[in-house]
């Protein structure tokens, strides 16, 4: 079993069902890395830029929060929240995320059990995975699903991943409106 490392630090420990490794960028998908092609910096190790045009170490402040940003280039952590209404049903757009995470296991349906294996959180703790299925969230242009969700109970928040989402055909776009 191998394990892929995101930007905050939470790991994916592949399992049997889950996504395979992506030998380009070495993270857990389906279908042609977004990454394919792209230049990666031997300086900060990711895609998009070259050395001689990273902003690692040069005063830019690394973002933790959605009111701090990197400056230059593209890269940044950003995160929102969505709500139907209740607390457990409030979602988190998080950029430093993996994959879609939830511990509300009545948010998903069409619940695949035979995917398992463990996250690990920026904290260290190993959450289990104990299925994957798909979020059906009511937005005000229609209803959306949201595939491969997975289910890890005992975590708090709900999770989705920006680059996931990406992957999957969807487009963010964050400003005042």
């Amino acid at each position: 079993a191998g394990a892929a490392q995101s930007s905050n630090g939470s790991k994916f420990v592949h399992q049997e069902g889950a996504k395979p490794q992506c030998n380009v960028c070495s993270k857990f998908h389906f279908g042609e890395c977004r990454f394919k092609g792209q230049p990666k910096c031997y300086k900060c190790e990711r895609f998009g830029h070259l050395a001689r045009e990273c902003t690692t170490n040069k005063g830019v402040q690394k973002a933790n929060n959605a009111s701090q940003v990197e400056v230059g280039g593209n890269l940044f952590y950003a995160n929102c929240a969505i709500s139907n209404g209740s607390a457990n049903e409030e979602w988190y757009v998080d950029s430093g995320c993996s994959n879609h995470m939830t511990g509300n296991k009545e948010l998903l349906i069409d619940m695949n059990t035979s995917v398992t294996g463990k996250v690990q959180m920026p904290t260290g703790e190993l959450i289990n995975i104990t299925g994957m299925g798909t979020l059906v969230l009511n937005t005000s242009t229609g209803t959306k699903h949201i595939r491969e969700v997975m289910y890890l109970p005992g975590l708090k928040e709900n999770l989705l991943s920006v680059g996931q989402m990406d992957e999957h055909g969807y487009h963010l776009v964050f400003g005042s409106n």
